[in-house]
């Protein structure tokens, strides 16, 4: 534990400015995607369902409506042959009818609109399978004859077109509304989509300009100032730290600068002061042995000659007692 906490302290600026980015612009994107999946769960998902359902609707009455025509062929051919493979056929198609109307009660809900169109259909099923199960049901003649009477049949036969064309109409009706209200949902849905998807785009953008921002800002900044305390601890004091921005760290810089000065002008005294005696301000002896070592070495490289000339003040010491140092 103790090595965990060594370790979190020992992150750089730049690690707990990426850290406090992070904690801070997270729960947003986690809102954000949250949020996403939430309406893509409950309202995108769920109104797609219902979309299907009315295609699926759709194709069951489009499987009706050819069921009518299969319908119609056999009790025609019944009528007229009194074949009994007919009325199986006939039952048999008349059966799948039923299985379709009964899908459709079960996939149209509580829709209105469809509960009113598949009331519609349901009646002019009822009258048909009346009418036809009527043909049906007469007794045929001799074998190979057909119904007895032939203008009942006639009359049914003439019924299934009609209400094909009236199922045609019911058909396109609902084709058109299912049709129109899919491509703007879709539309919408897919507008919904692009605009969440620019939104997360945006915020990932919004992200690296804000780390670029402050990584130039703040981290730039303190490696300057890092920069520039390595520069004085190795002697180079002759660039300055140079920061604007951010306010604080230029502050700092300022400060840091002129502690820098002073520290060169006390360096620039303390030499001086190496140099000279305190009492007259003239060269000490240290600079003396310094400068006649440079002419000394200057002579035997071949330079000027110079002269060294002593000089004695006798009684120097009651001047001084008299009149004070000169």
């Amino acid at each position: 534990m103790a090595a965990v906490t060594r370790r979190i302290r020992g992150q750089s600026l730049r690690s707990w400015m990426l850290i406090a980015m992070v904690c801070a612009v997270l729960p947003l994107l986690i809102s954000a995607l949250t949020g996403y999946s939430v309406y893509h769960r409950t309202i995108v998902q769920p109104f797609r369902d219902v979309m299907t359902r009315q295609h699926d609707v759709l194709l069951e009455f489009e499987r009706i409506q050819s069921g009518f025509w299969t319908l119609s062929s056999a009790m025609n051919k019944y009528a007229l042959t009194g074949d009994e493979t007919y009325r199986e056929v006939f039952e048999t198609a008349r059966q799948r009818v039923e299985e379709e109307f009964r899908n459709i009660e079960a996939n149209t809900g509580a829709d209105p609109h469809l509960r009113d169109q598949l009331t519609a259909m349901r009646a002019i099923w009822s009258r048909l399978s009346r009418d036809a199960q009527e043909v049906l049901n007469q007794r045929t003649g001799t074998e190979g004859s057909g119904v007895s009477n032939v203008a009942a049949a006639l009359a049914v036969e003439q019924e299934f077109p009609v209400a094909a064309n009236q199922l045609e109409s019911v058909l396109m009706r609902i084709r058109d509304v299912s049709e129109a209200n899919h491509a703007r949902a879709l539309e919408a849905f897919r507008r919904l989509e692009y605009w969440a998807l620019a939104a997360i785009l945006v915020s990932i953008g919004m992200m690296v300009l804000g780390g670029y921002i402050v990584n130039r800002a703040i981290v730039l900044s303190a490696d300057q100032l890092v920069a520039g305390a390595k520069r004085v601890s190795s002697g180079e004091h002759g660039t300055p730290v140079q920061i604007s921005v951010p306010p604080e760290l230029a502050a700092v810089a300022d400060a840091f600068n002129r502690m820098t000065r002073k520290i060169v002008e006390q360096e620039t005294r303390l030499v001086e002061q190496a140099r000279r005696d305190g009492l007259t301000s003239l060269l000490n002896r240290r600079e003396f042995d310094l400068r006649l070592e440079e002419r000394m070495d200057s002579l035997a490289a071949g330079g000027a000659p110079f002269a060294l000339l002593l000089g004695d003040v006798d009684h120097f010491k009651q001047i001084n007692d008299a009149h004070g140092h000169v």
